[in-house]
């Protein structure tokens, strides 16, 4: 079964993802880890750019990254943009958005260098392992329908695609412009992501969906 953001783990209520996301930490240190970051980051783009990537791929295959970072993974520099290519083909594999990529669609000039097939699987095996087998990550979206239904004022859930819709896009946009939102939680993303886009698209429901968010005992301060 393709794998969605919005539902990491089929069958599990998004309360329990509350606490299965500490597992799927994406946080870094400062310097060194920053600077392959953006490395990994780098090639990643170069790629999405090369082979049209769908942008959910893209965003998935950062978040794998991410995690191989946080768990001190990526320690050579040099070995950067073949992490950059494995996590590219597990996220487009793994992905319900757009193809399956192999060794032959990443191209040299945008930085990737060559490595036999062999060599792509022994990667691969070494990735996985770093992410325990585990590919379904907890991120941000995961916990936007659940905010919107449980909190957002009722019984205008017509307002739910809207504001979903924006806070997905500023998901995508912010994953890789600022390296401190690595330091909060998915579910504290997706509640700011959302506050911002009540405020934006309606302003008038602002206040009050700010309080119920407040009060929620499994979240942090947004």
């Amino acid at each position: 079964m393709a794998f969605r953001l919005e539902v990491p783990r089929p069958g599990i209520q998004t309360e329990d993802l509350f606490a299965i996301e500490f597992n799927h930490r994406t946080s870094i240190s400062f310097p060194i880890d920053l600077n392959q970051r953006q490395w990994v980051v780098f090639y990643i783009r170069m790629a999405e750019r090369s082979c049209n990537l769908h942008p959910r791929v893209v965003y998935l295959a950062i978040n794998y990254g991410d995690r191989l970072i946080h768990n001190n993974q990526v320690q050579e520099p040099h070995y950067t943009s073949v992490i950059a290519a494995v996590c590219l083909f597990l996220a487009s594999r793994h992905s319900d958005s757009g193809r399956p990529l192999s060794i032959f669609d990443l191209r040299e000039d945008d930085g990737f260098e060559y490595f036999s097939y062999d060599e792509g699987h022994r990667a691969e095996v070494q990735v996985m392992n770093s992410l325990n087998g585990d590919l379904n990550s907890v991120t941000p979206f995961a916990f936007l329908h659940f905010y919107l239904s449980r909190f957002y004022p009722k019984p205008i859930s017509q307002h739910w695609n809207v504001l979903t819709d924006r806070a997905s896009e500023m998901l995508f946009d912010i994953q890789t412009a600022s390296e401190g939102i690595l330091k909060y939680r998915p579910s504290v993303i997706a509640a700011a992501v959302l506050l911002c886009s009540v405020k934006e698209q309606f302003p008038r429901q602002f206040a009050e969906f700010l309080r119920n968010v407040s009060t929620f005992e499994l979240i942090e301060e947004v």
